[in-house]
């Protein structure tokens, strides 16, 4: 039987000064198939076997720096909610047409 798969949003702040910090994070999440939405947001699909792994990473990463990121896992109701504003948008549907947006 097939892992589920889970939907999630990455939001990172690390400060300017830790900016080795943040290249490495973004690297991370790209590597584990992150989408990049905006500025310090990422939306992940992955199997939901990998969010332990994908946690334990994270922390990894940032441990000794004054960084915060959250991880959010928005249900599919939620997810259904979201409005899309602005000129950028209709590049994310152009990018994302044969795929669900959120």
């Amino acid at each position: 039987m097939a892992n589920k798969m889970v939907k999630l949003y990455i939001i990172y702040d690390i400060p300017q000064e830790d900016s080795e910090t943040r290249r490495k994070l973004r690297e991370y999440i790209k590597n584990q198939g992150g989408k990049w939405q905006q500025q310090s947001v990422y939306k992940l699909d992955i199997p939901a076997n990998k969010i332990k792994t994908i946690t334990s990473q994270i922390t990894e990463i940032i441990k000794e720096t004054n960084s915060r990121v959250d991880i959010i896992f928005p249900c599919k109701k939620c997810r259904q909610k979201i409005k899309l504003i602005g000129p950028a948008t209709k590049l994310l549907i152009k990018q994302h047409k044969e795929k669900t947006i959120i």
